[in-house]
């Protein structure tokens, strides 16, 4: 089985750095997968509400027992902190899983959001 990865860098908050050793972020929320084709899977997600534990990226990796060499592609952001990740050079007809989590300025992760999607 094959895992692949992208991280996504976003804005470090304002915050007392005291208080926020070894937090956990909360997970990113309202993900979903956009749209599919036969090699292709657009997701998006968007910023925790709770961001009490100042998040400085997104981890974001897909596996299948059955996955060719993919590339990792760059998130985009958007208005109100919504993310796109174009997860490209998959295997069409193949279920894939997709993790999200949030990472802290510690590097702690979030728990992560699961996402299924199969390509055409």
């Amino acid at each position: 089985m094959k895992v692949f990865l992208l991280v996504v860098l976003v804005a470090l908050a304002t915050a007392d750095a005291s208080q926020l050793k070894n937090c956990t972020p909360n997970p990113p929320v309202n993900e979903r997968v956009d749209s599919v084709t036969s090699t292709t899977i657009n997701i998006s997600f968007e910023d925790p509400d709770d961001m009490s534990c100042p998040i400085i990226a997104y981890k974001t990796h897909w596996e299948t027992a059955l996955s060719s060499s993919i590339t990792p592609k760059d998130a985009e952001g958007e208005g109100n902190h919504l993310y796109h990740v174009e997860i490209t050079d998959l295997l069409p007809h193949t279920r894939y899983r997709i993790y999200i989590t949030s990472i802290s300025s510690d590097m702690v992760q979030s728990s992560p959001k699961i996402l299924y999607a199969t390509t055409d």
